[in-house]
């Protein structure tokens, strides 16, 4: 395994006892939100007999307890998925989080590119940009917790989202029976009046 750069790791977290959690009778990790975490058993992808280092499982589970208290529940879930499954590619190639270089991200980059689907068909860019931002999310995370001094991700580029028009669009007659639906003068009424207007005038959604 390479050797990180002096100043590189801040904290040995392999040996560090895990903060924010207690432990059950059968020494699972629990949450400040009282349920189990997951994502505690040693991480393995496929067929691959690399597992995650100790240190990195740890960290893990310090990641997913962060997301479950910051993001709902749907978000948190995707962002710890898309962690697991970085840390089972990184111990494929014998490499821990303290290892990553910036060029290590980039060959990430570039194999979920080149991955496929089940069905053969490529990634599309949303799901690579959303896998990228859980990579991000994690040094960012690393980073704010001093387990590292540095952000290896820190200039990794996202991968541009093509934006695409509605496909509906109202007709200015649409548009004006419903902006003037609200009828009355009445202080609810025309506040409603000006909801509609703020939201046809300036395209919000």
């Amino acid at each position: 395994a390479r050797r990180p750069p002096r100043g590189w790791v801040v904290r040995d977290w392999g040996a560090a006892p895990l903060r924010h959690t207690r432990q059950t009778g059968g020494g699972g990790a629990i949450s400040l939100k009282g349920k189990p975490l997951r994502g505690t058993s040693p991480l393995r992808q496929g067929n691959q007999q690399a597992s995650v280092s100790v240190a990195d499982q740890r960290l893990f589970r310090l990641f997913t307890e962060d997301m479950e208290t910051r993001y709902a529940e749907r978000t948190a879930e995707h962002y710890v998925g898309d962690v697991r499954e970085f840390l089972a590619r990184l111990a494929a190639k014998a490499v821990t989080l303290a290892d990553v270089r910036p060029e290590d991200l980039q060959r990430y980059q570039g194999e979920l590119y080149a991955a496929t689907k089940k069905g053969g068909r490529p990634y599309a860019a949303s799901t690579i940009q959303t896998k990228l931002v859980a990579v991000k999310t994690l040094f960012r995370f690393l980073v704010r917790r001093q387990a590292l001094l540095l952000d290896p991700s820190a200039h990794l580029e996202l991968p541009r989202i093509e934006k695409h028009l509605p496909r509906l669009i109202l007709t200015e007659a649409d548009a004006r029976r419903i902006v003037t639906a609200p009828r009355g003068r009445s202080p609810l009424v025309l506040r409603d009046r000006a909801i509609l207007e703020t939201l046809y005038g300036t395209g919000m959604r």
